[in-house]
């Protein structure tokens, strides 16, 4: 069957002009333009096919490591999940929440392992100061966490919920660990400062082990997910035994950024060498 092109790229173009220009309305209707080509399309309801996008390679692979069996599976060509969530961003913007919830689960579905867009998905429930399910779905972004970035916003977004519950050593806790791991934020840097300022200065600097205790209370982990981990040095060591230095430098590089590890990073050296 010949590739079907839903025209993603040009309708998101399109939209953003618009959206820039203050036409919002003009923006979600060329949205819902395209979605409804997309759900309407006989290619992409296929009941033995199911398609996916992913935004890294990485992704792909941690999605395709647990399929067995079932509908055979697809890559589609055109980045749905990009759709989904610019369409979700729009309808919070419009404060549809609702809708925006809605689009957001349906990128998700186009893209399981994308921590972005769970991380997407928690904000909806901040903005509707919901914080318990930002807060789950904050954690639930945990397991698709593939870069230092991506932890680092995770702690910050577990900062944001012991904050709004006035937790402030929990609070600390969570903006050091973000700090720890990504010592570029500021972010987490204002967010410590502002603790300190609510609290007078009483709340101290905690230690890694404090850290870990305020974890494992509160049912998160200070380390890198060790499945994802395993996935990328598996990856990188097996395409380097194959000669394909490229990919090989891709996966080790996400597997030396969540760890640090000395040992990927010397194999690093010597595939640039």
């Amino acid at each position: 069957m010949d590739t079907e092109i839903i025209g993603v790229q040009e309708a998101l173009t399109d939209a953003q002009k618009k959206a820039n220009a203050g036409d919002y309305s003009g923006a979600k209707d060329v949205l819902e333009s395209v979605i409804k080509k997309l759900e309407g399309s006989e290619r992409y309801n296929d009941p033995e096919t199911e398609y996916h996008t992913f935004a890294a390679p990485i992704e792909q692979v941690l999605f395709l490591k647990d399929q067995e069996g079932g509908k055979k599976i697809e890559i589609a060509p055109e980045s749905f999940a990009t759709l989904y969530l610019t369409y979700s961003n729009l309808l919070l913007g419009m404060k549809d929440n609702a809708g925006a919830k809605n689009a957001i689960e349906k990128a998700i579905e186009w893209n399981p392992v994308n921590p972005n867009l769970r991380l997407e998905y928690a904000d909806i429930f901040r903005v509707e100061e919901d914080m318990e399910s930002f807060f789950d779905k904050t954690l639930d972004a945990y397991k698709t966490a593939y870069s230092k970035e991506f932890l680092a916003r995770i702690y910050r977004n577990i900062g944001f919920y012991f904050i709004e519950k006035e937790k402030w050593h929990e609070a600390m806790a969570a903006y050091v660990l973000s700090l720890h791991i990504d010592s570029n934020s500021q972010d987490a840097a204002r967010e410590i400062d502002y603790i300190q300022e609510q609290t007078q200065g009483k709340t101290g600097i905690p230690s890694m082990d404090e850290i870990k205790k305020v974890a494992r209370e509160y049912g998160f982990s200070t380390e890198p997910n060790d499945e994802i981990v395993g996935v990328a040095a598996y990856y990188g060591h097996k395409a380097l035994d194959d000669g394909r230095k490229d990919v090989a430098k891709y996966f080790l590089t996400i597997a030396e950024n969540l760890t640090g590890d000395p040992n990927i990073a010397s194999i690093l050296e010597k595939i640039e060498d």
